[in-house]
């Protein structure tokens, strides 16, 4: 297992509010987050913060009860998506912040021959495989709303509706549980996980960001790269993971 991974700040934003961490234990087992931050100001950072660090840690703990832990990996990577949402909302109330400050994440945990995926909004999770991209995520947006109930003519007749606007983030959602959505595959020699953040996935469609994989040695950097070559408007991070 090898992984590699990427941040940038972009053209225009004055912080980089994406943020990501990687733990790798042993050679068939690793936690990767990544994380978008929002809210404006520095708030954004924050919450990407928390959303890492609260993650982490729980997933940190868990491990330490292996024989439990093993068999409920996914609900593992849930809860602790649920914990780091109601971390952002105990900070926000605590500061008396109220502009809604919270962040998207996908989380990847590699144990043995399996992949567990888990997620809120439009940060995603890729799989490369035999030059396919499958994508593994499914963005919490109004875009992919209006893809999976065929909404274009009610979004064409109301043009006050912002299609980029997510339905979901941590920090966002009171009085709720299990607010990830999360996935697991077998996995096979020579696949790839990609994870990402809107920034890039706004500039390059899944097409571009397969060729790239295909073609280049460097290819976070070459992905970040191309994003930035079309004066990309976001804060932009990769992770590859070769497995």
């Amino acid at each position: 297992m090898h992984i590699t991974a990427l941040t940038h700040i972009g053209h225009v934003r004055s912080e980089n509010q994406d943020k990501y961490c990687v733990h790798k234990y042993n050679t068939d087992e690793c936690l990767v987050v990544v994380a978008d931050g929002m809210g404006g100001h520095k708030f954004g950072s924050i919450a990407s913060n928390i959303v890492i660090d609260k993650i982490a840690e729980y997933m940190k703990n868990q491990r330490q009860s292996y024989e439990n832990f093993k068999n409920n990996i996914s609900q593992a990577l849930v809860n602790g998506i649920d914990i780091a949402n109601n971390a952002i909302l105990e900070w926000a109330d605590r500061h008396d912040v109220d502009n809604g400050m919270g962040s998207t994440v996908v989380v990847c945990y590699v144990h043995k021959n399996i992949v567990y995926i888990a997620y809120v909004g439009d940060s995603r999770a890729y799989l490369i495989r035999n030059k396919d991209i499958i994508r593994l995520t499914r963005d919490h947006s109004i875009t992919q709303l209006i893809n999976s109930f065929e909404l274009d003519r009610v979004c064409n007749e109301n043009k006050n509706i912002n299609k980029n606007m997510i339905t979901k983030a941590v920090g966002m959602e009171k009085n709720s549980k299990f607010i990830g959505d999360s996935v697991c595959i077998d996995y096979k020699p020579n696949d790839n996980i990609l994870m990402c953040t809107d920034g890039l996935t706004n500039e390059l469609d899944d097409s571009e960001i397969l060729e790239v994989i295909l073609k280049e040695r460097f290819i976070v950097n070459k992905l970040i790269d191309k994003a930035n070559d079309r004066n990309s408007s976001d804060n932009i991070t990769a992770v590859l993971i070769k497995l």
